[in-house]
């Protein structure tokens, strides 16, 4: 199985399993685009590309290209017994650490994402047709986006308070 209408894809570090879902959908770009995805937000490990159905979104389904569920991997599941030495996205000696992404070259980010940066949540508000790189003005605080609801707003200024 391949990404394909209605799939979802995982960005799976091969070192010790760790996964995490690729965002944006699973068909947009291809399996090299969705490769080069994962691999840019863990450079410092060999990734690979797991899919699923919408009707299953579990990784324990998922497949790879070759058709080889996650489950079969070697690795899986092993970051959560024990961490793998010099298994890391950041090479920079945090065993599991994730690499730091700027929001402004997210190439992920679609209205009315939140994202957390050092000045705290922000909604990202840029058009449709935006592309990276964005501007600070296309990120706004959640009270000045409409969009959000107010029970989104309470439960993001809870998180900001942490």
């Amino acid at each position: 199985m391949r990404g394909g209408v209605g799939s979802y894809a995982f960005c799976v570090r091969t070192c010790d399993g760790r996964y995490f879902p690729l965002q944006g959908r699973a068909e947009a770009g291809g399996e090299a685009a969705a490769l080069a995805q994962c691999s840019g937000f863990c450079p410092a490990a060999k990734m690979d590309v797991y899919y699923t159905y919408a009707s299953d979104k579990a990784i324990d389904g998922a497949v790879n290209a070759k058709g080889k569920t996650y489950t079969s991997l070697a690795t899986a599941f092993v970051y959560r017994e024990r961490l793998v030495p010099d298994c890391t996205c950041t090479a920079d000696g945090r065993a599991g650490g994730m690499r730091y992404v700027d929001v402004t070259q997210d190439p992920t980010l679609r209205r009315g994402d939140i994202v957390m940066t050092a000045a705290g949540a922000k909604v990202f508000a840029g058009s449709a047709k935006a592309r990276p790189p964005y501007r600070e003005r296309d990120f706004v605080s959640p009270d000045r986006f409409p969009e959000l609801g107010s029970a989104m707003r309470k439960r993001i200024a809870e998180l900001t308070q942490l």
